[in-house]
């Protein structure tokens, strides 16, 4: 069965684990420990950094602000042999971080908002902790006008990149109609030692984004996946043998919306893949 090309949007400030996921996927598919096997895979110089740091046990550095590539894999449905396209993005996050503080959107990125059949949105909660307020501490409320204070909140962030996004793509697109289905992957989850579910996790920690979700896009089109690529931190200098030894491709896992956890990376992706053929 032949499919068109499926381009997936990846989106994430810096530091969240986009080359790591992106890395850990490969050796998923590489591998064949998922439902996808690897049958072609066209520019992997993007991954390969991150692929040769994680075999020896150390963590990739981040994607250089300025750097913006795709790379197309071909994927093979195990269930059906079916191929699918995938076109997988790699940039600096800092780009999705300016695209706030510019109050404008790349051209590089229309094609990749007009092509996109679904989003990934990679969120480090770790990142965006709750801010402090009068019910949990006696603080005075800045001025109005205070320009100290006039930065947006960390969850503020993530809505304003998403509704920007939303009416970028509607206004190249000329119509109103539904944003593309979207996974929201609460990154880093071992870090954050907690027994919640992503899902609960979001509604608890992450309130106003969680609202924000659920009101610009329906149940059936929306899911909130927690993921941990390198399953647990490693350091940038000093090699974890014991990482090493166990075998990368063995590490990272996915907990979906239930809280059940697997090591299928592509867990995610094959949910989103699996909507964005019905849109």
């Amino acid at each position: 069965m032949k499919h068109e090309p499926i381009s997936i949007l990846l989106l994430g400030e810096s530091d969240v684990g986009k080359t790591h996921y992106g890395a850990q996927v490969l050796r998923r598919l590489n591998s064949g420990s998922s439902a996808f096997e690897l049958v072609n895979g066209g520019n992997l110089n993007p991954f390969k950094v991150a692929l040769d740091k994680i075999s020896q046990g150390l963590s990739a550095p981040h994607t250089p602000r300025a750097e913006s590539s795709e790379s197309l894999w071909t994927l093979r449905q195990r269930s059906n042999g079916s191929n699918i396209e995938l076109v997988w993005p790699d940039y600096g996050g800092e780009q999705v971080s300016g695209m706030i503080n510019s109050k404008s959107l790349p051209s590089t990125w229309r094609d990749k908002l007009i092509k996109a059949a679904g989003w990934i949105f990679m969120v480090r909660p770790s990142q965006v902790p709750l801010p402090e307020d009068i019910l949990t501490r006696a603080v005075s409320l800045p001025a109005v006008d205070d320009p100290v204070n006039s930065t947006l909140s960390p969850q503020s962030k993530l809505i304003e990149i998403l509704q920007m996004l939303k009416y970028k793509k509607q206004s190249y697109l000329e119509h109103k109609g539904m944003p593309p289905p979207i996974v929201v992957l609460l990154s880093c989850y071992d870090e954050l030692a907690t027994d919640e579910s992503p899902s609960i996790y979001c509604r608890a920690h992450l309130p106003m984004f969680d609202q924000y979700l659920s009101s610009n896009w329906p149940e059936e089109r929306r899911r909130i996946f927690g993921v941990s690529p390198l399953g647990q931190p490693l350091s940038q200098t000093q090699p974890n043998d014991d990482y090493v030894a166990s075998g990368p491709v063995k590490k990272g896992f996915v907990i979906d919306e239930q809280g059940n956890k697997t090591g299928d990376l592509l867990a995610p992706i094959e949910w989103l893949l699996s909507v964005s053929d019905m849109c």
